[in-house]
């Protein structure tokens, strides 16, 4: 063997351990760390929950003020993702208890006045939906694996959503548009403006990048997001 050789396959073993050992070190600091805290977005069903409660996002047919039947739609303009914040504290090996936080909200057209926007092109001001989920969560893990740089888990989410409805009844251009058009009252709540239980189940994963900070990605049954990923900071 030539010395040219000898010297590549001494560099090559000593950055295999070198990167072997930093491995090793990471996943015993990952399983040290007793405090997480995490950020991410998602997505959900909200607009579909919104759609449920409007009864449908399908196309009707309504008598307009100059007895036209034209087709109106329950149109969203905008919707969030779901921001999401936890703390999470480790009271076990496996085991670990937290808060957590969700917003998200979406823009539409207000109740009341879909039946005339299609005639109208109606760009005017939009009702706005939002939710803020706060609750407890609990965290079971079933363990490290692939040199311990990741962890899988499954958890319970148990909270409060908080669901705010803005509507546009004192802005100028929407009070034109009532008396031009004859709407006869005051655009409906897309959702009541009220507070609800809620639960979740998920199931989620995360990735070492360093001792301190985790990729992640979870999947939920239930309220506040579908799937959900984003950074974890650890701290021991």
């Amino acid at each position: 063997m030539s010395i040219k050789t000898k010297s590549i396959f001494i560099v090559v073993f000593y950055m295999t351990n070198a990167f072997y050992a930093k491995s090793q070190n990471d996943s015993v600091a990952f399983k040290k760390q007793q405090l997480f805290i995490s950020a991410g977005v998602g997505f959900s069903g909200m607009k579909d929950n919104i759609s449920e409660f409007r009864g449908g996002n399908e196309t009707f047919f309504e008598n307009t003020v100059d007895q036209k039947l034209v087709p109106y739609y329950y149109r969203f303009y905008y919707t969030s993702p779901v921001y999401n914040l936890n703390i999470d504290f480790k009271v076990s090996e496996k085991s670990s208890i937290g808060i957590a936080a969700s917003y998200q909200y979406l823009k539409d057209v207000p109740i009341g006045i879909e039946m005339i926007s299609p005639k109208l092109n109606y760009q005017g001001p939009n009702e706005t939906v939002s939710r803020l989920n706060i609750a407890f969560r609990y965290l079971h893990s079933f363990g490290h694996y692939k040199n311990k740089r990741f962890e899988s888990y499954w958890g319970l989410r148990l909270g409060i959503s908080c669901w705010e409805d803005n509507l546009p009844i004192d802005n100028p251009q929407f009070k034109a548009l009532v008396e031009q058009y004859g709407v006869d009252s005051h655009p409906e709540l897309s959702h009541p403006s009220s507070d609800s239980p809620s639960f979740q189940f998920l199931g989620g994963l995360r990735f070492l990048a360093t001792s301190h900070i985790a990729l992640h990605l979870e999947i939920g049954l239930g309220t506040p997001y579908l799937a959900e990923a984003g950074v974890t900071y650890m701290l021991g």
